[in-house]
């Protein structure tokens, strides 16, 4: 696990908007972006070792337990996709990420996903803490992410108050 090369953010996925993604308003359905943000999150557990590496060897994983999706400009078909990853906090069992979603071609930001996920034993199908070697990756990771201003959208919840309000 240090022989990993870490980005701050770490680019975690790159694709193209599917035309079956598509809804009746002729831009990406709502819940495609749940595809593409659970897609996104394999993507930075895969490029950190912790993806079907990780399971094959172990018999830990990681399940998604919250996610706060944002959407911030319209996706079309055939749009190219690039997402870039950012790790918030960690404790012993979770771990708290933040993912940007741009249009590549344009290079504005599509949406945004925060996620929460969970340590498990796979057997046993319950959280349990982290090894030592995956906490002491996460905290690498945190340096170096630590650098980075935290995301506008991070931590928001859904509200109908009025900004300053």
């Amino acid at each position: 696990m240090t022989d990993i090369v870490i980005e701050a953010p770490i680019r975690s996925w790159r694709g193209v908007v599917k035309p079956e993604w598509i809804d009746h308003h002729s831009h990406m359905n709502a819940g495609y972006y749940g595809v593409v943000f659970e897609t996104i999150g394999a993507g930075f557990m895969r490029t950190i070792g912790l993806g079907p590496a990780y399971r094959a060897r172990t018999p830990y994983g990681f399940y998604v337990i919250e996610t706060h999706v944002s959407y911030l400009r319209e996706l079309r078909a055939d749009a190219p996709l690039v997402a870039t990853t950012q790790l918030l906090d960690f404790d012993a069992k979770r771990l708290r990420s933040f993912h940007t979603l741009y249009n590549e071609a344009e290079g504005f930001i599509a949406a945004t996903g925060e996620m929460m996920a969970l340590h498990i034993d796979r057997r046993t199908r319950r959280s349990t803490p982290m090894p030592e070697d995956i906490t002491a990756l996460f905290q690498r990771i945190k340096e170096a992410h630590s650098a980075l201003p935290v995301p506008p959208r991070a931590g928001r919840g859904i509200s109908m108050a009025k900004p300053g309000a």
